[in-house]
């Protein structure tokens, strides 16, 4: 049956519109996109699903807008010389009132408002040429169609032409063809993979050591923009000896004026400075630097306007010397112009503190939130105006996240402004007054009035004052805009004057020559034009920060390696553990000996970010790693947590240390319905940023919020790789969401969730043995599937090697009935037998979030199982999207066979730069190998024994046998889907595996469905191979048998390998095995006894579906007779009641009960010590309670430190002990008079806590 549905694919496939090569030549290349066979046949005033004409292309479209196909043609192209693209459509049809289907967001939340319009600006071809790691290539994105959805018009091609031409075909070697690590995954995407092979890069020009001229290197930071001085002191004291300085050739270096999301440059710009006391070439005691700096947050003079830096609070600069002479600054005369003075000039004053973002995400920092419940809601922001004569514009930026919020702002009870907030996409959110007549005092209080319906919510954002200022040096350094030919005075002065034209500000020019007189001064600025001039005078000078620094030495290593392992400094040294188990495990295709390399977050940020812990630094750093040796590293790992509030403007105390993320974009919903404002992994190693997303390597991360989890990351990894192949190796759990919104009432339309993991079992059989969890079979109650959520987690813990998640979610969880939450991490008991996971919803990836920690992430930290990589999104994706990006993983997997996680992560990175990959890039996954069976299995009759034979394929290791009844065609409910789900489980076997072949029996249990499609499924495994082998097909048949077993199962119990019977006292959590024998074999298939109740286990009430828990132990002539099921418990009461229902394959049933007890011993522990009496004065007793049976020693110390007296130990039960002491130490003398020091220690005689110890300490006086 399996069978003919792959074929019907396949058959299928060749009728719809694929891509494809009609003719190559050395100078291009031509492309068709055939139209679809249906075309001919749709019918105008219709419904058209396009996914479904067009099932090879993405589908495209934003929330609630049309969904719309889109075809990518990734074309390799010679590595040099101007490539010309041309196309043409073909005849055209056209359908009008045709609805088409929107396109879905499979989040949870609140939905946007649909997008109907988006498509209007969809260009319907684009062409673009870019760098994919050693290949340059042509990407053209296509849409075969238009659609207006105001008059429902679909206009349909039939079919594309493309046409590629190539300007330089005397180029086209390009470099010669390297072992890379991505080839196979180039063949497998490149559509003219054969002409195009052997182009490839070479590496480009690696620039110099921007530190390379100089051994001397302060590091200078400024928080402000301002006029800053370092003098011969403050060098001292960071221990820098000035004397040996020539302070003619001091320089101050930094990266130059840039925006920060701007790229990093490879050179740093010199900035001119003013050296007080260099013309005698010695830097003395009286000497001094100025300079003027820009902050993090900086003016820009020209603009007038005040920009935030997203991520860093300081500026960064770099004093040096010993080299040729520095640049200085230069100077301009600023004599008066006039008698007559001006002693008021205009400039801007901006407030602004960020501390909410409420988009949890993105770049949007906001003032705070300003939230209103009742009529109205007030918040006061105290303003200091201090110098400002008159304010000639008022402007106010602020958000609102409610509908119909407005505000009132009102200074001294009188109303400055009044309005509705405008609504979110409304571009720019200003509000601005224009010569208001408000009263202005230094403290100048400004009150936000909110008001509105119901509940409203406003964020301030920054507030501008354009202002009339007085020109005094007594409130401190200021700046102006001065008219240049005016004459100005400025009034009390105390110290020297220092006097800036900022028009420039790298370049900025000293203004002498001044006229002063009695602490006033006059001057005139002596230009043009209108310059702003920053005023400031000697004693307020600001001192930057400075620290010795040793920059460079990243610029100067070799970085030819394969695999760059990138860490916090609290990870690095699990960073450097990484790089030691990965030379030694790992395997990269055409690479014979990986090489592996970790750097540290601190000192890419100082050698990349020159300082400035920026994004763009670690985009710096592995752009220069991967050209620099040439090997162009391919994998990359980030080892640490990372969150969207770089400068912990959430004020978290004692936070993690994070390594760097990249976000942009601004927005104000928090939901995950939006890509916007998204996490992107992928941007720091994309270094050709033109046309579309083509990261070079394939990055990872490993959330690690300190060392003991990139240890346990690193442990984890290690004992999945050591970990034996088995069953669970060669099967895909496929997690189908429901197609309702949490409620019989909402359906869930135009989603996929179902149809998308059918259609992955196609892609993985017959290899893998599906296991699914659809949640439409599942019942609803009180908006939770509970029966749901106990197979997933069933499902899990029997493991498998990959999980598909298609359906609604977001950061905490997975389905509206939130199958499975965050919180759910800790239910999983599946050990080393973890899945690479690929959730295909929204959100599930998002680690940035502040408010909850993200399932993939947590999935992945879990010691005790979980999964051993993940790959979610961070935002919101599509579903038919999502479907495309999981069937070329599968793909992928197949096609390539042994594939590293990050190999496959590689090969569906550029379909979407919202998916993040969770985990080690160097994991190694293997595909199985399918082998066919020595005999054929015709049917299944019931009672009878089915017989099947194999020839293994490798002589050590073991076997793993499953069988399965017929196949069930079910439907699903909201939206109509046919799939088929397992029959009933027959038989689960396993055993060892030797040379000569295996021939397996087992009895087919009776009262199983008939039908015609049960399958046989066995793998074997050794340490380096995996091979299965499946017959399907098989027809079971409810004949007659002979009755010869008239007796229920043998049962046996054991906890913690230890055998229990009726009134024995166990740990409350343990192992419990329950062995069952019966010459018919173990009933598995849930199917009820003659006595009514099915294979199972009940603890205090608490059912257990033992089956999915046994496995026979087959050995001799391979007949399934005897195994066991181990069960993890966990015991709540004292007193708990165990009851064995045991069915045999004939439906015999034996049931067990016994009691077992507990004393709730979780661990040791030494509560209430006492010393009685205290103080001594001749003998006492030392007093305790033991939560398990002891042995108890005791040792006296003076408050030194020196032992005077170890007593000997004695065992204890569990409870109240004493011990007794005659007061005497080791000399069996009195102790003098003072202050001791005892320690009680415990070691555990308890069966149930072996090897456990504890101890605890004390204090006690000793009066004689």
């Amino acid at each position: 049956m399996r069978r003919i549905a792959i074929y019907l694919l396949l058959v299928a496939a060749g009728l719809w519109a694929q891509p494809r090569v009609v003719s190559t030549s050395p100078t291009g290349i031509r492309v068709k996109i055939d139209a679809p066979g249906e075309i001919g046949l749709l019918q105008s005033h219709g419904e058209i699903d396009l996914a479904s004409l067009y099932p090879e292309a993405w589908v495209v479209g934003e929330p609630g807008g049309p969904a719309l196909p889109r075809y990518r043609i990734v074309l390799g192209v010679p590595t040099e010389g101007d490539v010309h693209f041309s196309y043409s459509f073909g005849p055209s049809r056209e359908l009008r009132g045709v609805g088409v289907s929107s396109y879905e967001v499979p989040a949870i939340g609140p939905e946007p408002a649909p997008a109907l319009g988006w498509a209007d600006s969809l260009e319907p071809v684009t062409f673009n040429v870019t760098r994919w790691r050693g290949c340059r290539v042509a990407v053209i994105e296509v849409t075969p169609l238009r659609y207006d959805y105001r008059t429902r018009r679909l206009v349909l091609y039939d079919g594309v032409n493309l046409n590629v031409t190539f300007e330089n075909p005397s180029g086209l070697k390009g470099a010669s063809r390297r072992n890379d690590p991505a080839e196979r995954i180039y063949e497998a995407t490149l559509l003219n993979y054969e002409q195009s092979k052997d182009w490839r890069l070479s590496p480009q020009a690696v620039p110099s050591n921007p530190f390379g001229g100089s051994t001397n290197w302060i590091k200078v930071t400024v928080a402000e923009d301002g006029a800053y001085r370092i003098r011969f002191r403050d060098l001292k004291k960071i221990g820098v000896d000035p004397k040996k300085i020539d302070p003619r050739t001091l320089r101050l270096l930094y990266p130059g004026q840039r925006d920060p999301e701007e790229p990093l440059p490879d050179t740093l710009t010199e900035l001119p400075i003013y050296v007080h006391g260099e013309a005698d070439g010695a830097l003395d005691r009286h000497d001094y630097i100025v300079f003027f700096a820009r902050g993090a947050n900086r003016w820009e003079f020209a603009e007038r306007s005040f920009e935030v830096n997203p991520f860093v609070r300081e500026n960064v600069y770099w004093l040096t010397w010993g080299g040729g002479k520095g640049r200085r600054m230069r100077t301009r005369v600023a004599y008066p112009l006039s008698e007559d003075a001006i002693t008021t000039a205009q400039s801007v004053l901006h407030f602004e503190e960020d501390h909410e973002c409420p988009g949890r995400s993105g770049l949007l920092w906001l003032w705070k939130a300003i939230k209103k419940s009742t009529l109205t809601a007030v918040d006061t922001f105290i303003l200091n105006l201090a110098g400002v004569r008159r304010i000639d514009t008022f402007t106010f930026r602020a958000y609102a996240t409610t509908e119909g919020a407005g505000f009132r702002l009102l200074v001294e009870d009188d109303t400055l402004y009044y309005r509705q907030v405008a609504g979110w996409g409304d571009s720019p959110p200003y509000y601005t007054v224009v010569s208001p007549d408000v009263v202005i005092r230094e403290e100048w209080p400004l009150e936000v009035e909110v008001f509105g319906a119901g509940q409203q919510e406003l964020y301030p954002d920054w507030i501008r004052l354009v202002a009339e200022r007085e020109l005094s040096f007594k409130h401190g350094a200021f700046w102006v805009q001065l008219d240049g030919q005016g004459t100005y005075l400025l009034s009390n002065l105390r110290s020297a004057p220092f006097i800036f034209d900022v028009s420039e500000p790298s370049d900025p020019v000293i203004l002498t020559d001044w006229e002063l007189s009695r602490g006033k001064l006059r001057m005139s600025a002596r230009t043009g034009k209108r310059v702003p001039v920053w005023i400031t005078e000697e004693r307020k000078l600001l001192t930057p920060g400075l620290a010795k620094a040793e920059p460079g030495r990243l610029w100067s290593e070799d970085w030819g390696v394969d695999y760059v392992v990138l860490s916090t400094s609290e990870n690095f040294e699990a960073a450097q553990a990484f790089v030691e188990y990965r030379s030694q495990n790992l395997k990269m295709s055409g690479v014979s000996s990986p090489k592996i390399k970790a750097v540290a977050l601190a000192d890419i940020v100082q050698d990349f970010g020159y300082g400035l812990a920026e994004p763009q630094a670690v985009r710096h750093f592995l752009s220069y790693a991967y050209e620099k040796g040439g090997g162009r590293p391919f994998y990359a790992l980030i080892l640490g947590d990372g969150t969207y509030d770089y400068k912990n403007n959430l004020n978290f105390s004692g936070r993690a240390e994070y390594f760097l993320i990249y976000t942009s974009g601004y927005v104000i919903d928090p939901n995950v319905y939006a890509s916007q404002a998204a996490a992107n992994e992928g941007w720091f190693v994309e270094f050709d940023e033109e046309g579309p997303f083509f990261p070079e390597m394939s990055i990872a991360r490993i959330t690690a919020r300190d060392s003991r989890e990139a240890f346990a990351a690193l442990d984890k990894i290690k004992a999945y790789e050591s970990a034996p192949r088995e069953a669970w190796s060669t099967r895909v759990l496929l997690l189908a969401d429901d197609y309702y919104k949490g409620t019989p009432t909402e359906i869930d339309s135009g989603m996929n969730h179902i149809p998308a993991n059918e259609g992955i079992a196609r892609l993985l059989s017959p290899e893998f043995d599906p296991v699914k969890v659809y949640l439409s079979d599942y019942r609803l109650e009180g908006g939770r599937k509970p029966d749901a959520e106990k197979a997933l987690i069933n499902a899990l813990n029997q493991g498998a090697l990959l999980w598909f998640f298609f359906g609604h979610g977001n950061g905490s969880q997975l389905t509206h009935e939130k199958v499975f939450m965050n919180t759910d991490v800790p239910r999983l008991r599946n050990g080393n037998k973890l899945p690479l996971a690929l959730f295909c919803s929204c959100g599930v990836g998002r680690f940035e979030d502040t408010r909850w920690e993200c399932v993939a992430e947590e999935l992945l930290r879990s010691e005790a199982g979980g999964v051993i990589a993940a790959i979610a999104a961070t935002k919101g994706t599509g579903a038919g999207s999502n479907k495309l990006l999981a069937d070329s993983l599968a793909r992928a997997f197949r096609n390539v066979k042994n594939l590293n996680a990050g190999d496959l992560f590689f090969s569906i990175a550029t379909q979407s730069s919202l998916y993040v990959l969770f985990g080690d890039p160097g994991t190694p996954l293997l595909f199985p190998t399918a082998r066919s069976f020595n005999s054929e299995v015709e049917s299944f009759a019931t009672g009878d024994t089915a017989v099947i034979s194999f020839e293994p394929p490798v002589t050590s290791g073991k076997w793993f046998s499953s069988a399965y009844g017929s196949w069930v065609r079910k439907t699903s409910s909201g939206i109509t889907e046919t799939y088929y789900a397992k029959g009933e489980l027959l038989y689960r076997a396993r055993g060892g595996l030797d040379a000569g072949g295996r021939t397996l029996r087992f009895i087919v249990p009776a009262g199983i469905s008939k039908g015609d499609s049960a399958y046989w499924h066995v793998v074997c495994a050794d340490e380096d191979s995996i091979y299965t082998y499946l017959i399907d097909g098989i027809e079971v048949d409810s004949v007659g048998w002979t009755v010869t077993d008239y007796e229920g199962p043998k049962a046996r119990f054991l906890a913690n390998g230890v055998e229990v019977v009726d009134g024995d006292t166990v740990p409350p959590y343990f192992t419990l095995t329950v062995e069952l024998e019966d010459p018919s074999g173990i009933n598995l298939t849930g199917l009820t006894g003659w006595e009514g109740d099915s294979l199972s286990l009940v603890i205090n009430n608490k059912v257990i579906d033992l089956a999915n828990y046994f496995e026979y132990e087959v050995t001799g002539d391979g007949l399934a007779t005897r195994g066991a099921a181990d069960i993890p418990v966990d015991l709540t009461s004292e007193e708990n009641d165990l009851t064995l229902h045991a069915v045999d394959n004939l439906l015999n049933t034996k049931d067990y009960e016994l009691t077992l007890y507990t004393s709730f011993v979780r661990e040791l522990e030494i509560a209430d010590p006492l010393v009685y009496p205290n103080p001594v004065s001749t003998t006492a007793e030392f007093t305790f309670d033991l939560s398990a049976a002891s042995r108890v020693t005791i040792q006296i110390f003076t408050v030194s430190g020196r032992l005077v007296r170890r007593l000997p130990g004695f065992s204890y039960p569990a409870g109240f002990g004493a011990y007794s002491w005659d007061g005497l130490d080791a000399e069996g003398r009195p102790l003098p008079n003072g202050v001791y020091i005892y320690r009680l220690s415990a070691e555990s005689e308890d069966a149930w806590l072996p090897n456990a110890r504890t101890a605890v300490t004390g204090k006690f006086i000793v009066v004689h």
